[in-house]
């Protein structure tokens, strides 16, 4: 038997979908992850197993976990470890109206966890709290921020006051508040160059006038 998983990592909440490709997978009674007692509900179709990983508890590091294949009496166990790393963290959001359609793009810390569209489940909630589906397009990734991008098909209402994402076991709700604080924190450090910037160039010129005027009465 050979395991082969969606995911290289996964997130600490768990819910990732794992894939474990062989021969007489079949007999394969239930998956254990060394970690964890949970009996893991298994799917078995064309010489595929698959299921859906159990969360890490009580952790906010990566850290991996041993998996298992129990059949009859013996317990095997797979040729490589799954990773555990922590839920994806995602920070603010933008909404742009594009004709009939609404372009949303996620903001995202860059993590290990290789998220993919397929994984993710995004809806904007209008001021009536109406939940409304944002399709995925893409996933555009870099070394400090990706970028989850979907669109909301012919909407009628072009705002939104938040928006709510679903990752597994975690769901995330951003709304414009914690989209602007964040925006403003990140303006901190930029003001406070330019005041610091603008003080050491008004003392240079009041120096300056100093000077000049020391001159004129000697």
């Amino acid at each position: 038997m050979t395991s082969k998983g969606m995911c290289e990592a996964c997130a600490l909440s768990g819910k990732r979908k794992i894939k474990v490709q062989g021969f007489h997978l079949e007999f394969v009674e239930r998956v254990v992850h060394d970690h964890t007692p949970q009996t893991i509900h298994t799917n078995y179709s064309s010489e595929t197993l698959w299921y859906h990983t159990p969360l890490f508890e009580h952790i906010n590091q990566a850290v991996t976990s041993t998996v298992s294949l129990r059949v009859a009496n013996q317990t095997l166990a797979c040729s490589s470890q799954l990773t555990y790393h922590p839920d994806p963290e995602f920070t603010s959001y933008t909404a742009i109206k594009t004709g009939n359609d609404l372009r949303v793009t996620i903001e995202k810390r860059a993590d290990k966890l290789n998220i993919t569209t397929e994984e993710i489940l995004v809806f904007g909630v209008q001021e009536e709290n109406q939940d409304v589906e944002c399709v995925m397009d893409t996933i555009q990734t870099s070394n400090e921020t990706d970028s989850v991008i979907c669109e909301i098909k012919n909407t009628h209402n072009a705002n939104i006051k938040s928006v709510k994402i679903r990752v597994g076991n975690v769901t995330i709700n951003l709304d414009s508040t914690h989209t602007v604080l964040l925006r403003l924190f990140l303006l901190i450090p930029i003001i406070t160059i330019v005041i610091v910037v603008f003080l050491i160039l008004l003392g240079i010129a009041m120096a300056k006038l100093v000077i000049h005027f020391l001159d004129l009465h000697h």
